[in-house]
């Protein structure tokens, strides 16, 4: 191209023009940038951002939330805080965050119980709760536990063998318990041959009795039941009680017999009498499960015609499953009075009581199987899921339905003892060694010199 006093003008505006636009462009990208952020994530897990568990939680959570963090001016203490609550601000906008400097405002500490730098204060609905430094699954715990509120308890019966909330026993449901406290619910032990049922039970659990009941605690439980409590009844094929009075209650029947499946011997599960269950209803306490759940040694469960409750089957054992009436000793077939399967292992019963403004829905939910909750078993595919969705619809706490805050998985490094000595002996022994030796080798080659 030739040059001449109009092409460089041409070529001065281009020039001009570019700038300009670079310029512009620039100005765009840091309006934007301060106006909206754009994260990734690729830790494993992803535990730099929230779980959708928590997600879903703070959906579900009505109302503003408010934050005190009682932190000194360290930068980075502060930062950590502002960085885990930004996750939360992020779904939920009316989470108000705010800092109170202890060293500056001491008496304001001491009024709200502060003792350690980094210790959160969140209130919700006039409910309070206070944590020091936490991750995502203790502060979502916490939110869980104040959005379920309310003074009421649940009340787990004891005295006749039954399961305990919180014994450490393979038969126990410690575990279960441990859970079902980090989602706020109150848990308390009672024997009903004691004292009557409190008023302000809110879910009454009968977890596998070993005994029959005395007649003073079936009065009690029928009065419980007639006022329109709610029940967790987790019974057994054998060896517990099976209560016939509670099923008359209820309309409904323990079958006789232990359900077999095997089915899940394609699983890896040699004993038969461990039932698989797959699909769920697609309404009530389990509208949106989607885990497997095992229960070693079920019992079926029937509902009788004239029931006044309304009745959901809520767990049916695939169709390859039987209900063996015989006894469990060499080959176990389907014949004489057996049922073929499915079998319906769990139930949830609804009905109203009450009339007028006082009329409420009252709920029930029966399961053929007390081990899947139990400490043994509670962990294997979704049984702890599955527990906590029971409990939270039998208490009326629809909200919390598939909520469990799980933790990530490389929080911590488990090595076991001999990863530990090879490392050891690497750092210890073995690269001081190396060290020494190249030392040694350097010197002597310069000393040659």
């Amino acid at each position: 191209m030739e040059l001449n006093e109009r092409t460089r003008w041409y070529l001065r505006a281009q020039n001009v023009i570019f700038f300009v636009l670079v310029l512009g462009i620039l100005g765009v990208i840091a309006w934007l940038g301060e106006r909206h952020s754009v994260e990734f994530d690729w830790t494993a897990n992803q535990r730099n951002s929230l779980t959708a568990e928590s997600e879903e939680l703070l959906r579900r959570i009505e109302g503003p939330v408010e934050i005190v963090a009682y932190a000194s001016s360290n930068p980075m203490l502060r930062e950590r805080i502002e960085l885990l609550i930004g996750r939360y601000q992020r779904i939920k906008q009316d989470i108000e965050l705010q800092f109170v400097n202890p060293d500056l405002s001491p008496e304001q500490a001491r009024a709200e119980g502060v003792r350690f730098d980094g210790t959160l204060v969140i209130r919700y609905q006039g409910r309070r709760e206070q944590l020091t430094l936490p991750g995502e699954s203790e502060l979502s715990n916490a939110l869980a536990r104040l959005a379920r509120g309310g003074e009421e308890y649940t009340v787990f019966v004891t005295g006749h063998g039954e399961r305990q909330h919180d014994g450490d026993a393979n038969f126990d449901l410690a575990t279960l318990g441990a859970e079902l406290r980090n989602q706020g619910f109150r848990l308390q032990a009672m024997n009903l041959a004691a004292s009557e049922i409190p008023g302000n039970t809110g879910l009454l659990v009968i977890a596998s009795p070993q005994t029959e009941w005395l007649p003073v605690e079936i009065d009690r439980l029928r009065g419980y039941l007639e006022a329109g409590g709610n029940l967790v009844w987790l019974t057994d094929p054998d060896g517990v009680a099976k209560l016939p009075e509670l099923q008359e209650l209820l309309g409904m029947e323990v079958r006789p017999g232990v359900v077999v499946d095997p089915a899940t011997q394609l699983f890896g599960v040699a004993d038969p009498t461990i039932a698989l269950v797959t699909n769920y209803p697609m309404q009530g306490p389990l509208a949106d499960f989607r885990l497997l759940t095992l229960f070693p040694r079920a019992a079926g469960l029937a509902m009788r015609e004239g029931s006044e409750w309304n009745a959901t089957p809520l767990l049916r054992t695939l169709a390859e499953s039987w209900r063996e009436t015989g006894t469990l000793a060499g080959t176990v077939s389907l014949d004489g009075d057996d049922e073929a399967g499915p079998i319906t292992i769990g139930y949830a019963l609804e009905r109203q009581v009450g009339e007028g403004d006082e009329a409420r829905n009252q709920r029930v939910v029966v399961v053929g199987d007390g081990d899947f909750a139990s400490n043994a078993f509670v962990a294997n595919q979704g049984n702890l899921d599955l527990a906590l969705n029971l409990f939270n619809w039998a208490g009326a706490q629809d909200a919390m339905l598939n909520i469990r805050i799980k933790e990530a998985p490389d929080v911590q490094l488990a090595l076991s003892n001999l990863a530990q000595v090879v490392i050891a002996a690497f750092f210890l022994l073995a690269l001081p060694l190396m060290l020494l030796s190249g030392g040694v080798v350097v010197f002597l080659r310069r000393r040659r010199r």
